[in-house]
């Protein structure tokens, strides 16, 4: 009976410790679908500008939504960063 105590505690704590580390991929796997959202978001910019624009506006209207995009990653990135990183406790403590 002990024995059987004893491996139940030890199953208990590893379902507790799972379900911790569960909670933690969940609150981080946010960062990813925003991500992917601003991707697609930018994508969605380029193909409706370029089809909306006229034949000769095409090329600039593209290279005005790529240059964004490219402007874009590293400064949500790195502004990203610095809130996640400055703020463990959140914007409100």
């Amino acid at each position: 009976m002990e024995q059987e105590l004893a491996a139940l505690t030890e199953r208990l704590a590893a379902l507790e410790s799972a379900s911790a580390m569960s909670g933690t991929i969940n609150s981080e796997i946010f960062y990813w679908w925003c991500t992917a959202l601003m991707i697609a978001i930018h994508a969605g910019f380029l193909a409706y500008e370029m089809g909306a624009s006229r034949v000769k506006n095409v090329l600039a209207s593209g290279i005005k939504n790529i240059l964004a995009f490219a402007f874009m990653v590293p400064t949500f990135y790195f502004f990203g960063w610095y809130i996640y990183l400055a703020f463990y406790n959140g914007l409100i403590p």
